[in-house]
């Protein structure tokens, strides 16, 4: 009759080891080009992309923020898999090398690169831009910037 309560006990323990919750997936590889209406790199703007995450598995952990290259238009970084609306802000100059803008912030108060983009590729709620990252990572990423 030992036995029987070392059974229980064991059988009460066993679920609480097994939650269900699984990890998420590691950070994969995402890489591509901004491009402009002409279809040609975007150059000249110091720009940082925003992958603002659209699926549960993906919110957790470190979100992607690269840097859009000033003079090939091209980014790199580590993302989870999963689905991604994406979003451009200006990188505040002589700043903390972050996003300017943010909540609150009218478009009278905004820098001027943020001015000169269309409000689509801005805020993640109209952003046409959507990215769905596979487990094997992503190297051939196009966001084309729409007109205004």
């Amino acid at each position: 009759m030992k036995r029987l309560p070392l059974l229980v006990l064991f059988g009460l323990l066993l679920p609480a080891g097994c939650s269900g919750k699984k990890p998420p997936p590691d950070p994969v590889s995402v890489k591509g080009t901004v491009l402009g209406m002409d279809g040609k790199p975007l150059t000249g703007q110091k720009l940082v992309l925003i992958f603002n995450p659209q699926d549960e598995s993906n919110k957790k952990g470190k979100l992607p923020n690269p840097v859009v290259d000033e003079k090939t238009g091209t980014f790199s970084d580590m993302a989870v898999p999963g689905r991604y609306k994406v979003t451009l802000a200006p990188i505040v100059r002589g700043g903390g090398g972050g996003p300017a803008g943010g909540e609150g912030g009218g478009a009278s108060g905004a820098p001027a690169e943020l001015k000169n983009l269309p409000a689509s590729v801005l805020d993640p709620q109209q952003s046409k831009w959507e990215v769905d990252v596979p487990a094997e990572g992503l190297d051939n990423i196009k966001l084309t910037m729409p007109a205004k």
